[in-house]
């Protein structure tokens, strides 16, 4: 049940280090070329993907471990939940937040379209 947890701990852990520690913005990096964007907009989503993958970790571990107090359910029932969260929640919350984020920056930086269509 903790893979899920350490996973999304690993990628926001990844983040840091990559934007603090060694000065180099991850999503400049893999995506400067494709979608040039300010600087000041790739720290932004570096820091809203670091933030987002704590969140879900620590979503983890309150569906995996604290559910059957939280909501009264049993502990199969908790499982199943789990099993689905995990299957599908996770994913379906990393879409979901990849897409918030490219409308942000759609929508703060209207001239990303203009650089697509070329």
């Amino acid at each position: 049940k903790w893979k899920v947890t350490v996973v999304n701990f690993l990628f926001a852990a990844t983040i840091f280090v990559f934007q603090f520690i060694l000065k180099k913005n991850p999503f400049a990096f893999l995506f400067e070329k494709e979608l040039p964007l300010p600087e000041e907009a790739y720290n932004t989503l570096s820091l809203w993907w670091m933030v987002f993958f704590v969140l879900a970790g620590l979503l983890n571990i309150v569906i995996a471990f604290y559910l059957p107090a939280l909501i009264g359910v049993t502990e199969t029932e908790a499982e199943a939940i789990w099993v689905d969260y995990k299957t599908f929640g996770n994913a379906i919350l990393n879409g979901v937040f990849a897409l918030i984020c490219g409308f942000v920056l759609l929508k703060k930086y209207p001239e990303i379209m203009k650089n697509l269509e070329k």
